[in-house]
Order: C-alpha cells, then structure tokens, then sequence
C-alpha cells in the first residue's frame, strides 16, 4: 500500500501498519471503511448543498450578459438618437452595455490573467498560509470552514489512537490530513509540546482556534484513559454542527440569489423605462 501514495494515504497505510502490528487487522480496516464512508456522506452534502446557488449564479450571470451584450444595445440607440438628458441609473446601464458589448475580450483576457497569477501565488506557500489564514475569518463561510476542520481532525486523531498508532506519530499524520495551513502550523507546534512530555488539551487550549467544546472532551478523555472516543464524539458533534449550519446557510441563501436576481433584472427594467416616461411627458 505504500508503494501507491495515490491509492492510500499516510493515515491509510499507518493504521493498516499498526493493525497488523496488533493482529486487529480487521477491526482497523472495518474502522477504516466506516471513516471513509462517512467523509464521503460530508463530501456528498456539501456538492449537494452548493449545486443549487452555484446553477442559480450561473443562470443570473448568463441572463444579464445577454441582456446587457444584446437586449439593452438595441433599446438604448433610440435613447441615444433623441440627445435627451438622461437619468443616472440608464448611463450606468448604456456604458456597462457598451463595456460587455465592445470589451469583452478584455474581461475574457481579464479573467485568464486572474486565474494564471492565482496559480503562479499558489505555489508560494507564503501566499497559501495567508489564503487559508483569511477562509477561516470570512463571515459565515469561516465557521464552516472550522467546523468541518475540527470535526475532521478529531475523527483522524481518535481513529489512529484507537487503531494504536503512536501519539506522535498519529499527530504527525493528523497534521498533514487537516488541510489548512493555519492549523497544520500549529499543529506542528502541538507536537513539539507532547514529545516533552506536554499534554494535549493544555497545548490545543493556548489557541483560540480550537473551542473550549474539544479542549473540555480531550482532557476528560486524557483523565479517564478514553481519549479515542472522546475525539470521536468530538468530531461527530462538530460534523453534527456543519451539517446543521450548511441546512441554515442554504435556506438563508436561495432566497437572498433569488432577490439578488430580482434586483439585477428591475435595475436594468428600471433603467430603460425612465427614459421612455420622461420621453412620453415630453412629447405630451
């Protein structure tokens, strides 16, 4: 299995080491099996859950493009023709029509440079610290984020303890299993502290980035010898939490595309319907 990175993780490959270490081979692959199972259900709500506002923002984009690159420059000729003052609203509207209409090909070129400097900043891992430092403040989006990090380090950390690989080691892998760099850093410096001896819950405590919630069932674990468990019932109450907020979030969010839409589209109703009234009190 090592021999396949692309196959089976670090995590993987340890804790079937240690299950044949221990002659609990098959618990650990049943364990490993159920863990995989559930990360997938997470992964499967979370599509689910942003399929919906995503076709929403494409279908509205698409919309507007068509209107301000189609519609809009054929009704806005005839207000153009009459050199009548016009009102505010309809400017912004004529010069964002003749922007998508005329400049497209620089928004087009626009966007390509945005993604090839994103990419070329993606290598730095400077600006990927600073990137995954900023999703976790983002308002809303940020609790989710966190949510769903502790929820899995706590359920990779417990399933290597229970599966008896070594704390530093299990650490080590946790580490590298939890994809935000902010707390893969401070992760790091979490193991330091334990290979002098240090405890777990004490370390995690002196961040804020870790909830009172875990700190609490860790030391309770660490008391009572059932740390393995108490960071599996850490973690599924933080999936629990995750997958309650996504349920919140998306009930807030259609509505707010829908009006966002509503909006976008009586702008540009709006925009051309003035001049036509002021047109016809001209004409009366």
């Amino acid at each position: 299995m090592a021999e396949e990175p692309r196959l089976f993780s670090d995590s993987y490959v340890s804790m079937v080491a240690a299950g044949e270490a221990s002659g609990a081979l098959e618990t650990v692959l049943e364990r490993l099996a159920e863990f995989l199972e559930d990360q997938d259900e997470v992964r499967s709500k979370v599509v689910t859950a942003l399929a919906y506002p995503v076709l929403m923002v494409m279908v509205g984009a698409g919309v507007m493009m068509f209107l301000l690159g189609f519609v809009v420059p054929k009704i806005v000729t005839i207000f153009e023709e009459s050199k009548a003052a016009l009102p505010l609203i309809t400017v912004i509207l004529i010069k964002t029509s003749h922007l998508v209409q005329k400049g497209w090909w620089a928004l087009i070129l626009i966007g390509i440079l945005l993604v090839y400097a994103y990419r070329r900043l993606m290598r730095r891992e400077e600006f990927r610290l600073l990137r995954d430092r900023y999703l976790l403040r983002l308002p809303l989006v940020g609790a989710l984020w966190q949510r769903l990090i502790l929820s899995r380090f706590a359920k990779v950390l417990g399933l290597l303890l229970v599966s008896g690989v070594p704390v530093i080691k299990a650490m080590d892998i946790t580490s590298a299993a939890v994809v935000n760099r902010e707390y893969r850093a401070y992760l790091d410096r979490v193991k330091e502290e334990l290979i002098e001896g240090g405890s777990l819950s004490l370390a995690l405590a002196r961040s804020p980035m870790f909830p009172p919630l875990l700190i609490h069932m860790i030391a309770v674990g660490e008391k009572s010898g059932e740390l393995e468990k108490m960071l599996n019932r850490a973690g599924n109450a933080f999936e629990r939490e995750f997958e309650a907020s996504i349920t919140r979030l998306m009930a807030l969010l259609e509505p707010l595309l829908v009006l966002g839409m509503g909006v976008c589209v009586g702008f540009v109703v709006i925009a051309v319907l003035l001049p036509i009234f002021q047109l016809n009190q001209l004409i009366k």
